[in-house]
């Protein structure tokens, strides 16, 4: 009988807990950057609101959803391009601290502006999006980082271009009229 590897989760969660200490380091930083330059970032608030307010009133649903996969696409795209060649493990390193970086800065900036309810603004957000970008992004991490190849690459290539489009039709349909209700 040939031997066999037992299959161990170990590899998983190592990863998971550096993908989470990568996010956190860069939210951290992203959190010191805006407490230190808040002074330069004042008039930012009023064009956040602005944004969403004409977003919601004055663009088409295929306009804000074509931006919406535009935004969130661009980072995908070069996700899979970078995960091609030998940069992928600093490309995955840099875009969990830039993401970390990013959502700190955010949080930061909605809770020197709006108080305890910037907050709930910062984590309202990315709900319900997230439910779906998240673990598509884990699951191609560490599918990137797998050594074997899936069998059902096509299959799994029209699953995770569902999930992000629906992930991006949550945004527009979803996170939109939420964002303007608490803005």
């Amino acid at each position: 009988m040939p031997y066999r590897k037992k299959y161990s989760h170990r590899g998983y969660t190592d990863n998971l807990q550096k993908i989470i200490m990568y996010f956190l380091v860069g939210f951290f930083i992203g959190a010191v950057f805006y407490y230190l330059f808040q002074n330069s970032f004042l008039q930012l608030k009023n064009q956040l609101e602005n944004n969403v307010r004409q977003w919601d009133n004055d663009e088409s649903f295929l306009t804000v959803f074509l931006h919406t996969i535009w935004s969130h696409g661009k980072y995908y795209v070069l996700f899979w391009i970078m995960a091609m060649g030998r940069w992928k493990k600093g490309y995955q390193t840099a875009f969990i601290l830039y993401t970390g970086l990013r959502n700190g800065f955010f949080m930061m900036f909605l809770f020197f502006s709006y108080g305890a309810k910037g907050l709930f603004i910062a984590l309202l957000s990315n709900f319900p999006q997230c439910l779906l970008f998240v673990p598509l992004y884990l699951y191609s991490i560490f599918y990137v980082n797998e050594k074997r190849q899936s069998k059902h690459r096509i299959g799994m290539g029209f699953a995770i271009l569902f999930v992000f489009t629906a992930a991006c039709l949550l945004e527009v349909k979803c996170n939109l009229p939420l964002m303007n209700i608490v803005l």
